[in-house]
């Protein structure tokens, strides 16, 4: 299963993904998506709670402006 963000017009471009298995989907307390490119993910465990955070970045050969 994937955790996804990103934009909502279906080109599928400038989102990131987090892959989750199946089983450990209901240790999944939040999940948040901060932009199209960085989403926050916090899963319950024996120790606590544990936090993912995952970004993308533009390339360089991006525009100026969206770097």
């Amino acid at each position: 299963m994937f955790l996804w963000s990103g934009r909502n017009d279906d080109k599928h471009q400038d989102g990131t993904a987090l892959a989750v298995q199946k089983n450990s989907i209901a240790a999944c307390v939040l999940w948040t998506l901060t932009s199209e490119r960085q989403l926050h993910a916090r899963f319950k465990h024996t120790a606590g709670h544990l936090s993912f955070i995952v970004a993308y970045a533009p390339t360089q050969n991006e525009e100026r402006t969206i770097k």
